[in-house]
C-alpha cells in the first residue's frame, strides 16, 4: 500500500508536533512532491555540519519510498520500520557513515500495515536526545 500525497502530508504534519524533547536542533526538509532536492540538500547540509565537528544524525523519515540509502549506495540491514514496528533499539538501526555522521534510514519497497503514532515518534525523539550522541 502506498500513501497518496494528501495522506503523506498529513503523516508529515505529525512530525511537526511530535518532539516534546528540547535541546537538540532539528532541521527538517519536507515537500508533498518527489524530485525537489530534499535528499540532496539534507545530505549536503548534514555533511557540512559533521565536517565542522558536530555529531549529526540524518533521519530519513520516509517509510514508503526512502532514498537516502540509495543516494549513498548503502544497503541498510535495519531501518526505522524495524524501530517503530518491531521494537528494535536505536543502536540497532543507526548506521555510522563516517566520523560525526550517522543515519537512520527509512523504508523502501516494504508495505507497513501499522500506522506510525505520535507516541512512537516522541519515543524516538526522546531516545535520540537522551542518548547524548548527537548535536543535530
Amino acid at each position: 500500500m502506498t500513501l497518496g500525497q494528501a495522506e503523506r502530508i498529513e503523516e508529515l504534519n505529525k512530525l511537526r508536533f511530535a518532539s516534546d524533547v528540547k535541546g537538540v536542533p532539528v532541521i527538517a526538509f519536507t515537500s508533498g512532491k518527489g524530485g525537489t532536492g530534499k535528499t540532496t540538500l539534507a545530505l549536503n547540509i548534514a555533511n557540512l555540519i559533521a565536517k565542522s565537528g558536530k555529531r549529526v544524525l540524518l533521519v530519513d523519515f520516509d517509510l514508503n519510498f526512502a532514498n537516502v540509502h540509495v543516494a549513498l549506495n548503502v544497503f541498510p540491514e535495519y531501518t526505522l520500520s524495524d524501530y517503530f514496528f518491531k521494537n528494535y533499539s536505536l543502536e540497532n538501526i543507526l548506521f555510522e557513515f563516517k566520523p560525526n555522521l550517522f543515519f537512520a534510514f527509512g523504508e523502501t519497497a516494504r508495505a507497513n500495515s501499522q500506522k506510525l503514532t505520535k507516541a512512537k515518534l516522541n519515543e524516538f525523539f526522546y531516545e535520540v536526545k537522551s542518548s547524548g550522541k548527537f548535536d543535530y
